[in-house]
């Protein structure tokens, strides 16, 4: 593929080096997945002479190299969200064998949360009768960096503790909550848990079994 193309002349040159330009290229092709990391050789094709590369293999896979397969990410997702990142990856090289940082686990977790933050919900279409919703704190530890600390990181942090509020609220019989969370005080937590009550659909004559 990338070796010299030798010819004798004229026009069985030409037509030599058309027919090695028209030949679509090969990489590899690397990602990680529940089994490990899998490569393949993939084909890649080119619009033109000098149009679009094009990847039917990746679209059709909806993968792209170095990247995490679906069951992988939801692996990493669910356990990410479950426990620290460090011991997520400990749960994901018990149950797959596959070893990988806990800086993966973070940034596929935190990129699908920011998706589900990302995601709009329609309020029902009425009021419901039965309206379950609760709210409860949580203590956390924040690190801050001082400014003017310099360029070593390390240095001018302190921590302290600050309270999350979490408050879900879901009709009776519904199984997927709607959740809203803050730092803010009791005042702004009370208005953040009637919003997401009235967006799971509380109204004037609903019965709110909450605690």
């Amino acid at each position: 593929m990338g070796g010299e193309i030798r010819a004798s002349g004229g026009s069985q040159g030409v037509c030599e080096r058309r027919e090695a330009a028209a030949v679509p290229k090969k990489k590899l092709l690397t990602w990680h997945s529940t089994y490990g990391d899998i490569c393949v050789l993939e084909q890649r094709l080119r619009q033109g002479r000098r149009g679009a590369q094009v990847r039917p293999f990746c679209e059709q896979a909806k993968i792209s190299t170095r990247e995490y397969s679906l069951p992988l990410q939801r692996a990493l997702t669910d356990f990410g969200a479950d426990h620290s990142f460090v011991e997520a990856t400990k749960k994901v090289r018990e149950h797959y064998g596959v070893e990988l940082a806990a800086s993966s686990v973070r940034a596929r977790t935190l990129a699908h949360a920011k998706a589900i933050g990302a995601v709009e919900h329609e309020a029902p279409e009425r009021p419901v009768q039965n309206l379950v919703t609760e709210m409860d704190g949580s203590m956390l530890p924040i690190v801050e960096t001082k400014s003017g600390a310099g360029l070593d990181g390390r240095k001018g942090k302190r921590q302290f503790w600050r309270e999350a509020r979490l408050c879900c609220a879901r009709p009776l019989d519904a199984v997927d909550c709607l959740y809203g969370a803050t730092f803010g005080t009791v005042n702004i937590a009370g208005l953040l848990w009637h919003q997401v009550a009235q967006a799971a659909g509380l109204g004037p004559h609903s019965n709110s079994l909450s605690r």
